[in-house]
């Protein structure tokens, strides 16, 4: 999360704590990971997949 990261310490706020993600939740954001839109926005932040957004 490099942009949101960064959004939060030039606005002077606490950088984003990431939450755990269960196996369920994993597997639902697989989905992500298989749309060309999401693909190239989880790229964007630098990501591997949706499920490192959390």
């Amino acid at each position: 999360m490099p942009v949101i990261t960064e959004a939060a310490a030039a606005a002077g706020r606490p950088r984003h704590r990431r939450s755990e993600v269960t196996d369920d939740a994993a597997a639902a954001l697989g989905f992500y990971d298989s749309t060309p839109f999401y693909q190239k926005v989880i790229a964007a932040e630098g990501l591997s997949n949706a499920r490192r957004t959390c």
